[in-house]
Protein backbone atom coordinates (compact mmCIF):
# COMPACT_ATOMS: atom_id res chain seq x y z
CA UNK A 1 0.00 0.00 0.00
CA UNK A 2 2.75 2.37 0.70
CA UNK A 3 3.53 2.37 -3.42
CA UNK A 4 0.20 3.55 -3.84
CA UNK A 5 0.38 6.62 -1.10
CA UNK A 6 3.45 7.46 -2.95
CA UNK A 7 2.00 7.02 -6.37
CA UNK A 8 -0.35 9.73 -5.42
CA UNK A 9 1.97 11.80 -3.73
CA UNK A 10 3.78 12.44 -6.69
CA UNK A 11 0.72 12.26 -8.89
CA UNK A 12 -0.14 15.28 -6.80
CA UNK A 13 2.73 17.05 -7.07
CA UNK A 14 3.03 16.94 -10.46
CA UNK A 15 -0.58 18.36 -10.61
CA UNK A 16 -0.07 21.24 -8.59
CA UNK A 17 0.28 24.28 -11.39
CA UNK A 18 0.89 26.55 -8.51
CA UNK A 19 4.50 25.69 -8.17
CA UNK A 20 7.55 27.12 -9.80
CA UNK A 21 9.85 24.74 -11.02
CA UNK A 22 12.23 24.70 -7.77
CA UNK A 23 9.74 24.30 -5.33
CA UNK A 24 8.59 21.35 -7.43
CA UNK A 25 11.76 20.13 -7.50
CA UNK A 26 12.83 20.37 -3.65
CA UNK A 27 9.33 18.88 -2.79
CA UNK A 28 10.09 16.29 -5.60
CA UNK A 29 13.27 15.64 -3.67
CA UNK A 30 11.65 15.42 0.17
CA UNK A 31 9.28 12.91 -1.29
CA UNK A 32 11.81 11.11 -2.35
CA UNK A 33 13.58 11.11 0.45
CA UNK A 34 10.59 9.76 2.67
CA UNK A 35 9.92 7.14 0.72
CA UNK A 36 13.63 6.39 1.11
CA UNK A 37 13.49 5.93 4.71
CA UNK A 38 10.03 4.38 4.88
CA UNK A 39 12.08 1.78 2.33
CA UNK A 40 14.26 1.09 5.75
CA UNK A 41 11.57 0.37 7.74
CA UNK A 42 10.07 -1.71 5.28
CA UNK A 43 13.34 -3.27 5.08
CA UNK A 44 13.61 -4.07 8.76
CA UNK A 45 9.90 -5.72 9.02
CA UNK A 46 8.44 -3.03 10.76
CA UNK A 47 4.40 -3.79 10.42
CA UNK A 48 3.43 -2.34 6.75
CA UNK A 49 0.70 -0.42 8.82
CA UNK A 50 3.14 1.70 10.64
CA UNK A 51 5.30 2.26 7.73
CA UNK A 52 2.06 3.79 6.07
CA UNK A 53 1.47 5.29 8.60
CA UNK A 54 4.63 7.34 9.15
CA UNK A 55 4.86 7.97 5.65
CA UNK A 56 1.48 9.67 5.36
CA UNK A 57 2.47 11.80 8.12
CA UNK A 58 5.65 13.53 6.83
CA UNK A 59 3.50 13.42 3.42
CA UNK A 60 0.39 15.89 5.14
CA UNK A 61 3.07 17.55 7.29
CA UNK A 62 4.78 18.65 4.15
CA UNK A 63 1.54 19.30 2.59
CA UNK A 64 0.90 21.70 5.54
CA UNK A 65 4.17 23.44 5.31
CA UNK A 66 3.41 23.97 1.49
CA UNK A 67 -0.32 25.67 2.41
CA UNK A 68 1.63 28.41 5.19
CA UNK A 69 4.64 28.93 3.02
CA UNK A 70 1.46 29.81 -0.17
CA UNK A 71 0.33 31.88 2.14
CA UNK A 72 2.81 33.74 3.23
CA UNK A 73 3.62 34.46 -0.23
CA UNK A 74 0.02 35.45 -0.99
CA UNK A 75 -0.15 38.12 2.45
CA UNK A 76 3.52 39.62 1.00
CA UNK A 77 2.31 40.22 -2.29
CA UNK A 78 -0.88 41.54 -1.12
CA UNK A 79 1.28 44.30 0.81
CA UNK A 80 3.43 45.49 -1.99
Amino acid sequence: MIDLEYSCYITELLMDHTLNEELRSRRFDAIRRVRGLVARYEEDGFLPELVETVFCKNMLRMKQGMKQHKSIIETKNEMW
